[in-house]
């Protein structure tokens, strides 16, 4: 099997480097242009849905913006970003704003 490749046994490196190339020769070959594209991170929906629940959250709480900005560490007006469903968040964000207001991200993303 080992001389199919080209290589001996005693050379681990280029046998490695054989096996890779073999591996990766179909997926290199493949034209990036011709790749699908695979949207990341919430959509337009996510993004509003998330927003409106936090805003109903947070008045159900009787907090105001700033206040629940100053909660969960970040400024009033990305909050009102967030509930405007304008603002892009890392699920970092979503978790603080979550528990900030004593619910949990699901919950907020749920319509």
């Amino acid at each position: 099997m080992f001389e199919a490749l080209g290589t001996s046994v005693g050379s681990r490196g280029a046998l490695r480097d054989s096996v890779i190339m073999i591996y990766l020769d179909p997926i290199l070959a493949a034209e990036p242009a011709n790749q699908p594209r695979v949207q990341v991170g919430m959509g337009d929906d996510e993004r509003i849905t998330f927003g409106a629940n936090v805003k109903a959250a947070r008045k159900a709480l009787s907090l105001t913006q700033a206040e629940l900005a100053e909660k969960v560490g970040i400024k009033q007006g990305y909050l009102s970003r967030i509930e405007g469903g304008k603002a892009d968040m890392t699920f970092e964000v979503m978790t603080r704003v979550a528990k900030a207001l004593g619910s949990n991200v699901h919950n907020l993303l749920s319509r």
